[in-house]
């Protein structure tokens, strides 16, 4: 019987892993970087929603040069009870009124829409779809479709995070 009930659930491992999909990556960024570091990013920003946790996740970003920022995000573990971390490199493209963040780590990109508000010391980041499908081989492809499809709120997975700056 145990035999049969292990058999069911490994016939049901596809569709778990069909529906818990990866952010949108690309081998590319949107634009190359052109813009210069913007000041207000830089220092330790706190997940809003967990700042009363006794080990909220966290970023870290510091300017790397003029035009890249480095991110490095830490979650807390509760089974090793440490912090990991995972560092990106990065920098922004804004397209028309929208800032995006191209966040790169292992020869992968990933994309962020972020909104900064500087008078309550706060940015809010909106990952980029795992539902796109597309593949782009010029970031002036991929840049094209980032700004034709950048004011829709189905470009973004439902979940926005917001950080406060410590």
């Amino acid at each position: 019987m145990k035999k049969y009930i292990s058999l069911q659930w490994i016939w049901f491992l596809p569709f778990i892993l069909i529906l818990t999909g990866c952010p949108y990556s690309s081998d590319i960024p949107i634009d190359e970087p052109k813009e210069k570091v913007n000041q207000d990013y830089i220092g330790k920003w706190v997940k809003a929603s967990s700042s009363t946790e006794e080990n909220p996740k966290y970023y870290n970003v510091t300017k790397k040069d003029d035009l890249h920022y480095i991110f490095e995000e830490f979650t807390y573990s509760s089974n090793d009870k440490k912090y990991n971390s995972d560092k990106y490199v990065g920098h922004s493209t804004t397209l028309g009124n929208v800032v995006f963040l191209n966040l790169q780590k292992d020869e992968k990109y990933y994309f962020y829409k972020i909104e900064l508000n500087k008078e309550k010391k706060q940015f809010k980041l909106y990952e980029v779809t795992d539902n796109i499908d597309e593949k782009f081989n010029k970031s002036s492809e991929l840049k094209a479709f980032f700004d034709k499809y950048k004011d829709l709120s189905f470009f973004y997975n439902k979940d926005e995070e917001k950080y406060e700056k410590q």
